[in-house]
């Protein structure tokens, strides 16, 4: 399975024709309005269909991925709780438990209407009101789920081993010195592995290796032996079979078509 952590410095409000297929996870709050088309979705490994007029709320740190036909018109917002202020909290120890929103259920909230003004009016006011529309956005979609808890331990241990993954990926990185750096058992970070993320912690690095390699091979001039070494790999042998197994294509082939 292609698995990643995504990470956005600032709150991501799209209006596009595509939605994200690979499993992947981050800190944020992700909310999808499914205009026109179908979708499936699994969280977590639970799978939903969608259905044209659908809403999605994804609480942070749920691995989901998506399905979808060629032809769909999504909304995006992805945001940090923090700019939710006290609702932000919300995400602390609940979630939902079904992410999606029926049709019906948006209609009656007002989701629709509400969620195509902020499409079109987002980038045009100002920080408080951009915050103020995502909160509303979010309080109406929060009324409208079940919330259940979600153990306190489970995500204060992903929040640190994410976040001290992403810190290090470019060093040489095992269990055991991610353990011990963060003063848990080996035995208890190959469970949230295994159990929480279904993914083994060498493919987790490797994927935030290839992240970041994919990004220095389009936004810099970079050789690909230096991208390499400052993505975190050993030698460029590995690197190109790394990266072909993730992305399917050697490096120098994945710079020429973007």
């Amino acid at each position: 399975m292609r698995f990643f952590h995504q990470y956005h410095e600032t709150a991501q409000v799209l209006h596009n024709r595509r939605i994200l297929f690979e499993p992947h996870l981050h800190s944020e709050v992700e909310i999808i309005a499914l205009y026109d088309g179908h979708a499936t979705l699994t969280v977590d490994g639970q799978n939903y269909q969608m259905e044209a007029g659908d809403f999605l709320l994804v609480a942070p740190y749920c691995i989901h991925s998506y399905t979808t036909d060629e032809d769909v018109e999504v909304g995006k917002f992805i945001f940090a709780p923090d700019l939710l202020a006290e609702m932000g909290r919300v995400f602390d120890d609940r979630y939902p438990n079904c992410p999606v929103i029926s049709r019906q259920q948006a209609e009656k909230a007002g989701l629709h209407r509400l969620s195509r003004e902020i499409l079109e009016n987002y980038r045009q006011v100002s920080p408080p009101m951009q915050r103020a529309y995502l909160t509303l956005l979010t309080g109406k979609l929060l009324n409208l789920c079940q919330l259940r808890e979600r153990p306190m331990q489970t995500r204060d241990t992903m929040e640190q081993v994410f976040s001290y993954c992403r810190e290090h990926f470019r060093e040489k990185l095992t269990r055991q010195t991610v353990a011990q750096a963060l003063h848990i058992s080996e035995s208890h970070l190959s469970h949230l592995f295994c159990c929480k993320l279904k993914i083994n912690f060498c493919h987790y690095i490797n994927t935030l290796r290839i992240n970041e390699a994919c990004r220095l091979l389009t936004e810099t001039d970079k050789s690909v032996i230096d991208i390499g070494e400052e993505s975190g790999f050993s030698s460029l042998r590995s690197f190109n079979r790394v990266f072909i197994k993730h992305c399917g294509v050697t490096p120098t082939a994945y710079r020429k078509r973007t």
